[in-house]
């Protein structure tokens, strides 16, 4: 075992991309994009581009798997945070892991460990019954914690199960409609499965009185935000008196990602695939004004529809959708965030493409509507949109205020991604 920083790793995998940015480039002089060329080059020539081109790819892969590492470190470290809330709590809790050999990017594993610290805690204070409880209920007096991880080609899956009461949907509507964050009518619409999200609420919380442990009016939202900025997804699922299932999906690498990229106003931008439900041609006058907004009928359910140009500020609103583009078909990019759709109107679908995102500028880190950058074949910068705060500025821009911010990306003009 060599222990290695991981700036130099990180230098390494820059290094790289720009040996994979050169042979795109030669690709080109060659002709291999299709392009024409005025002399064609001879085949020999064609073979060993090829050939290296293969080696730098597997060179790619194996400099990738540097970073990764087993997703049990994470696991190891959540063995206190049971230990001690259990007995903060009076509670006896045993833990159980499966899957501790799926490899990980370690950025994904530092960027984890809180939220599903916290989940745990939840386990043990809000899931878990006392002995008494348990004993009484036919239980065995030990609870049960399961954390089990799995791996699909692009996706990490962790899994944290555990035996106890589960969560009342009726109890958690109650609390929600006693806090003011929905409203009675609201809560009543609400299936038993959707009723489980409100705990995900920003305030929410089932205790009258603040604890060492919770009560604080804080947490789960802050797991889910946690969660989404890294990429990933949470699900919850519970049987009362059987116990409750939270489900984290997350990208196995921070750097190396699978995109869809768009065009609009003349503009390449990325949209991480994973928050593209789907991609549909349509015909624009099938868009229907409802006040100020703009809705399309799709599968029955009415779908917000905004322009991404105009959102971005890359170009000006049009009073008239068929007026920017036309009286004829239209694609529109039908983007999830896990809690609500949205259609976003572009001009044009590029390809889909993996695309390593380089770490941000410190001036542009801070932008919320950027979640990476990446440098593509033809040597311009393509940003990646944050679908959080993209959903966010859609509904700011759909209910306009006075003075609303400009988006911080306009005017940066990029050039299209290739396909390596």
């Amino acid at each position: 075992m060599v222990r290695v920083p991981s700036a130099a790793i990180d230098g390494f995998m820059d290094l790289i991309g720009e040996l994979r940015l050169g042979l795109t480039a030669l690709s080109r002089v060659l002709g291999d994009d299709g392009a024409p060329q005025a002399a064609q080059p001879s085949r020999a020539t064609r073979e060993e581009f090829r050939r290296l081109d293969r080696a730098v790819r597997q060179l790619y892969d194996g400099a990738i798997s540097l970073r990764v590492v087993p997703i049990g470190t994470l696991f190891t470290r959540l063995l206190r945070p049971i230990r001690d809330t259990a007995v903060l709590v009076g509670k006896e809790v045993a833990l159980t892991t499966v899957g501790e050999d799926v490899q990980v990017d370690k950025a994904m594993i530092e960027m984890l460990v809180d939220p599903l610290t916290h989940i745990v805690r939840n386990s043990v204070d809000h899931g878990i019954e006392s002995p008494d409880l348990r004993l009484a209920s036919g239980k065995p007096a030990t609870g049960s914690i399961r954390i089990r991880a799995r791996q699909t080609a692009s996706l990490a899956i962790i899994e944290v199960e555990d035996d106890g009461a589960g969560i009342d949907g009726g109890r958690i509507r109650g609390k929600a409609i006693a806090k003011g964050l929905i409203g009675a009518a609201e809560a009543a619409s609400l299936s038993d499965a959707d009723a489980l999200n409100l705990i995900l609420l920003p305030g929410f919380s089932t205790r009258d009185e603040v604890t060492a442990t919770s009560g604080r009016g804080v947490g789960m939202d802050i797991v889910l935000t946690a969660i989404k900025k890294l990429g990933g997804r949470l699900t919850i699922d519970s049987r009362l008196g059987a116990g409750t299932r939270m489900t984290i999906e997350f990208p196995v690498s921070a750097a190396m990602q699978r995109v869809l990229t768009v065009e609009t106003a003349g503009q390449t931008i990325a949209i991480h695939e994973r928050s593209v439900r789907e991609v549909v041609e349509v015909r624009l006058d099938r868009l229907q004004r409802v006040g100020r907004r703009l809705t399309l009928s799709l599968r029955g359910r009415f779908l917000p529809v905004v322009d991404l140009g105009a959102l971005l500020d890359l170009r000006e609103p049009a009073p008239d959708i068929l007026a920017s583009h036309g009286a004829g078909n239209g694609t529109i990019v039908v983007a999830d965030d896990g809690d609500s759709r949205i259609g976003l109107l572009i001009d044009r679908m590029a390809v889909r493409c993996e695309v390593f995102f380089k770490r941000l500028h410190p001036l542009i880190e801070h932008n919320p509507l950027i979640a990476g950058a990446a440098v593509i074949g033809t040597g311009g910068v393509m940003f990646a949109l944050d679908t959080p705060a993209l959903f966010a500025r859609a509904a700011h821009w759909l209910e306009p205020e006075p003075d609303a911010p400009a988006s911080p990306i306009a005017h940066e003009r990029e050039e299209p991604c290739s396909a390596d």
